[in-house]
């Protein structure tokens, strides 16, 4: 058996490792199909996520074997990482002398095939691999080739979501503490996780297209599950984008004819019928923004759909006047906020409900989005709900003269 060099750059190499936060992490689920995609597309038994440590590998992720780590002098993929742009492939181990005696070979798992490509990071430090590894001798075809240089891609875009998600999690808890604005923070957030999700859902629908006939059933469902955690992630950036699109902005007021506008919200919702989401309103024209209105009741309109419990939609738009106020209100039939949560249901990520009705996690962005907007306005908004039976938003804007001439 012959010992694995260590890389020239070995010290910057395990500083950009250190810098993932990643060793001894919990398992994710993201990860571990990875894997399981890979072994599918390669069929092999054995499929690794290695990422090489000061004197171990630690796999972030496996399939079909029972180890969290091995010795690093014993381990194929710390050869791999020395060539950083090539493919590791061995057919027979125990005819090559640099494994032959390896204990791995030898001893269980008996490894006899390995192939693994180098996890490169933006920095060109190769921090890890992912593997196949097979008991008995054989050789990758092209394509499996290509396809698992293309998954290695996407362990790396995963570390990378990963870590700018610690990130946020870090920036968000100090933002929440001094209660500082998102602006800044929402231009980075979108540059640095809308790149790497990109490719993640370029690469799931290749798989899904490309390797249809040979996935099975159980695959597809992990790279449908694979696109929906994207999806998810996607909503969470705009979201944001838009929390900080109005965080502290004043908006101008403008004449609005309420037939006009009030027939425009109802369009964005075309599903509902004139049953489901009744439009009553008692002035025939008011002052106000009409775009950051008109997201108001788009955001509160969609949240009464998407958290309704019941098989029939009842939704009630409502505006009246009085106090020198122009009073609006949204009610519903659905699920309800219990009340312990009403009083920070308007706070930036808090989520009430875990999942919708149709199985998504919300963002916690869109009350606090709602809030910023009326507060725009020189308004104000309240909640009542009661569990199991609905719930009523009401904000209330000042009635504002139109100006002279």
């Amino acid at each position: 058996m012959i010992l694995p060099e260590k890389p020239k750059n070995e010290k910057e190499r395990l500083d950009a490792l250190y810098s993932y936060s990643i060793l001894d992490s919990l398992t994710d689920p993201d990860f571990d199909n990875l894997v399981r995609i890979a072994s599918e597309i390669c069929g092999t038994p054995i499929s690794l996520i290695s990422l090489i440590d000061n004197n171990r590998q630690w796999f972030k992720a496996k399939k079909g074997i029972e180890a969290d780590e091995t010795p690093r002098s014993e381990a194929f993929c710390a050869h791999a990482i020395n060539d950083p742009e090539q493919i590791l492939e061995v057919e027979d181990a125990t005819l090559d002398p640099r494994f032959q005696n390896n204990p791995n070979v030898i001893n269980d798992p008996h490894i006899a095939f390995y192939a693994g490509i180098p996890l490169v990071d933006d920095q060109g430090f190769a921090l890890g691999t992912l593997c196949v590894i097979d008991k008995k001798p054989r050789k990758l075809t092209s394509e499996q080739r290509e396809t698992l240089k293309a998954l290695s891609q996407q362990v790396i875009n995963l570390m990378e979501l990963r870590r700018k998600r610690l990130q946020l999690e870090e920036m968000m808890t100090q933002l929440q503490r001094k209660n500082q604005h998102l602006e800044k923070f929402a231009l980075i957030l979108a540059h640095d996780i809308r790149s790497p999700l990109t490719a993640i859902s370029g690469l799931t629908n290749h798989l899904s297209t490309g390797f249809n006939y040979q996935l099975s059933e159980e695959m597809k469902e992990i790279l449908g599950v694979v696109s929906k955690s994207s999806n998810n992630v996607v909503n969470l950036v705009d979201g944001i984008l838009e929390y900080s699109r109005n965080t502290n902005t004043s908006l101008t007021f403008e004449e609005i004819e309420a037939k006009e506008f009030f027939e425009e919200v109802r369009l964005l919702f075309p599903s509902l019928n004139q049953e489901e989401l009744t439009v009553d309103y008692e002035v025939s024209s008011f002052r106000a923004n009409p775009i950051g209105l008109k997201q108001i009741f788009l955001n509160l309109i969609t949240n009464s759909i998407k958290y309704n419990d019941k098989d029939f939609n009842r939704i009630s738009v409502m505006m009246k006047s009085g106090n020198n106020q122009n009073i609006f209100s949204v009610s519903d039939n659905g699920m309800g906020i219990d009340e312990k949560y009403q009083h920070t249901i308007f706070d930036i990520f808090t989520r009430v409900h875990t999942e919708d009705r149709y199985g998504n996690v919300g963002s916690g962005i869109g009350l606090a989005t709602v809030k910023n907007l009326v507060l725009a306005m020189d308004g104000e908004i309240s909640v009542s709900s009661t569990v199991r039976e609905g719930t009523t938003f009401e904000f209330r804007l000042p009635q504002i003269s139109q100006p002279t001439s």
